[in-house]
């Protein structure tokens, strides 16, 4: 079961401009339901009742205007407490505001939510199968460089083969010095890590029982 509301045109929301809708779950629709039901009304009221006593104001005024005597008095009176209620209801019209903005933030911030705990179980279901390489350092012991893309990229067909060597890795991070390669990796669902000194072969292998070997 799922529920379907526009991002845009039914809570006037602004979001990323990927999908024009969202489409959630049960799960994650009780998430956010009482956002959504609090940014969708509140106020629209105040900001009627605002506008209908400040027209009535100016209506007594006139009326005010045009008479003498006590009716007159009583046009002022009644002129002036259609004036207080018309601006108690434009202060609670702009707190409506407010809120409604902070429940648009709170609501956008929560469907991000959503979006990176699908993006995460994906990625997290991704990596029970194959060959994955979630981190790779090469250096010495005093100085290493981050070279985690330019190692995963060289996976083909969840087999890694590569030496060890500064053009391989495109960069020597500790100039003179013998340095290593460190890979942490998931394989078949397996998180394992192994480093290799530098001059070394490196291949790395999907199938199920886990293989990884280092030629000289």
């Amino acid at each position: 079961m799922s529920t379907q509301f526009e991002r845009n045109q039914k809570l006037e929301i602004s979001v990323p401009p990927n999908p024009s809708c969202v489409v959630l779950y049960k799960k994650d629709w009780r998430r956010i339901s009482r956002k959504v039901r609090a940014l969708k009304t509140g106020d629209i009221g105040w900001g009627n009742a605002s506008a209908a006593f400040a027209t009535t104001a100016i209506t007594f005024l006139v009326a005010g205007c045009t008479t003498t005597g006590s009716l007159r008095t009583i046009f002022f009176i009644s002129m002036a407490t259609s004036l207080i209620v018309a601006i108690f209801a434009l202060i609670f019209y702009r707190q409506e505001q407010s809120n409604r903005e902070n429940y648009r933030k709170d609501l956008v911030e929560e469907i991000e939510n959503i979006e990176q705990d699908e993006d995460q179980e994906a990625n997290e279901e991704m990596l029970k199968t194959g060959l994955h390489v979630l981190r790779a350092e090469y250096g010495s012991i005093h100085q290493t460089m981050d070279v985690t893309l330019i190692v995963a990229n060289k996976i083909n067909n969840n087999i890694l083969t590569m030496q060890v060597t500064n053009l391989e890795l495109s960069c020597d991070p500790h100039i003179g010095q013998v340095k290593t390669l460190t890979i942490e990796y998931m394989n078949d669902g397996s998180r394992l890590k192994k480093a290799f000194k530098e001059g070394k072969t490196v291949e790395l292998i999907q199938p199920m029982n886990h293989q990884l070997n280092e030629k000289g």
